[in-house]
């Protein structure tokens, strides 16, 4: 089987979701199979050059040679004896690099024509978007319903319609259907067309999660038996508990002296971080009745780079009067994610939104506890790991905080709690009630005990290995 991947974003400098999720698929195909071909394609301008970093057969599409620093995390580490051997990709003989042009409407034009004038058997898009010049069904019908003058004209043209390619698209997430105001114009609506477009053309769908599926169905009417959900993995070579001195070295290289609650991702409206900042605005006035020494110190760190619509949750912190607790990291190396988690107190994902939420995996396998939002993708993680329903807190008469059974008794009272769980929920606008949580899980910090007992679980359910074990057999089910 002759396998074309889109790896157009996978080498991106600064990697976000969908890049991630390209390039550890990508990765862990080159690890595992062995019996496919693959022919990768790559954007020309999307990395820069970076020739002497892929394999032979894709270097004569470059022209010249960057400096060790231009080049992208991913492509360095390519057989790079200076870089961590967690990201070092030896790529197998079966996979084949190509570079497409132009950069613009790389889609449309670039991928769609080589893959017409060079077709493979499945053609795997991993991001919500397909060329509308495709390989399909039609061209033969048609052909056989021609006049025989017109059947030995089109009979000429074989090689061009002879082989149809099977289309494979990955869709995260159905946030524009439902957070229409929380994208910009006009990329809300490309972003609707492509998806719509791209999940009914394709001959198979992969969603990361249920709850994307379900959106499928419901607001596009796709066919449940088109759609395979295949969950994200976390990458457990990387993504480790870190050493006391490598925690130091990354709060260090931030300037991070104080205790801190961590968010992970892009700076936009969907992810929730207003009401973040004011849960902590309100957590941070509650320092006074308190000696505890984390609590009255403790900072909200919020590492991503900017997206969109960004300005008001950038004056946040002012306008809650935290601008002295709130630190803006901008974009954070791969490399420094792991040391950034375990240094921790808390994991903050409070997304009014998500197709999957990887920062949480990555959390929770760096030994970090996870507070965040009661959305459905959060809810199967949890129920996926821990085989329950989820912590779901709400407020008591009596009780600032009641908690609702889970494993045993928990009591949530102030000062009298102990705080261990790993991961909990909390209704995504109730700004009081993350107050709460987060003040329990800060308090509590010097005193809990790491948590270990689901971290096999962790492994062998969301690994990128069996991500593309499940994306593999959809590929074999097409052809079958």
């Amino acid at each position: 089987m002759l396998i074309g991947f889109d790896a157009s974003r996978a080498f991106a400098s600064e990697a976000t979701g969908t890049e991630n999720y390209s390039l550890n698929l990508l990765r862990s195909l080159a690890k595992i199979d062995r019996k496919n071909r693959y022919r990768v394609y790559l954007r020309e301008g999307s990395m820069g050059p970076v020739s002497s970093f892929l394999p032979i057969s894709a270097q004569s599409s470059f022209t010249s040679q960057p400096s060790q620093s231009s080049k992208p995390e991913a492509l360095r580490a390519v057989g790079s004896p200076s870089s961590a051997a967690t990201h070092r990709t030896e790529w197998p003989p079966n996979f084949e690099f190509k570079v497409v042009r132009p950069y613009r409407l790389w889609t449309q034009l670039g991928l769609a024509l080589e893959t017409w004038r060079n077709p493979v058997d499945i053609l795997f898009v991993p991001a919500h978007t397909l060329p509308v010049l495709r390989r399909r069904n039609w061209e033969v019908g048609y052909r056989d319903n021609l006049t025989s003058h017109i059947k030995n004209l089109a009979s000429h043209f074989s090689p061009l319609t002879s082989k149809r390619t099977k289309y494979v698209v990955t869709i995260h997430d159905l946030g524009v259907e439902y957070l229409p105001g929380y994208h910009q114009f006009p990329q809300r609506y490309y972003l609707d067309l492509a998806s719509r477009y791209a999940a009914k053309r394709a001959d198979a769908v992969i969603a990361v999660s249920k709850a994307t599926k379900r959106d499928l169905i419901k607001q596009y009417a796709i066919a449940t038996k088109k759609i395979f959900v295949v969950p994200e993995g976390v990458d457990r070579r990387l993504f480790r508990p870190s050493s006391k001195s490598e925690v130091q070295s990354v709060k260090s290289k931030f300037k991070i002296k104080e205790p801190y609650i961590l968010f992970v991702g892009t700076v936009q409206p969907r992810k929730n971080l207003e009401m973040l900042i004011k849960a902590f605005s309100l957590l941070v006035g509650s320092r006074n009745k308190t000696t505890n020494y984390v609590l009255q110190t403790t900072n909200l760190l919020i590492a991503g780079k900017l997206g969109w619509d960004y300005q008001e949750i950038l004056e946040a912190p002012k306008k809650f009067g935290v601008e002295d607790r709130v630190k803006f990291l901008g974009y954070v190396a791969r490399e420094d994610l792991p040391s950034l988690y375990s240094g921790a107190t808390v994991l903050a994902a409070p997304s009014l939104f998500e197709g999957f939420d990887l920062p949480i995996l990555e959390a929770l396998s760096c030994g970090c506890r996870v507070v965040a939002s009661d959305i459905p993708p959060h809810r199967e993680i949890y129920r996926k790991i821990f085989h329950f329903p989820g912590s779901i807190f709400h407020l008591s008469k009596n009780f600032p905080i009641e908690e609702s059974k889970i494993n045993g008794k928990w009591q949530m009272e102030y000062g009298k709690s102990r705080f261990n769980e790993a991961m909990t929920l909390v209704k995504p606008n109730d700004i009081k009630l993350w107050s709460h949580v987060l003040y329990q899980y800060i308090s509590q910090y010097e005193i809990s005990k790491p948590f270990t007992s689901f971290q096999k679980q962790l492994a062998s359910k969301f690994s990128w290995e069996e991500a593309v074990k499940s994306t593999l057999a959809v590929f074999e089910g097409l052809l079958s």
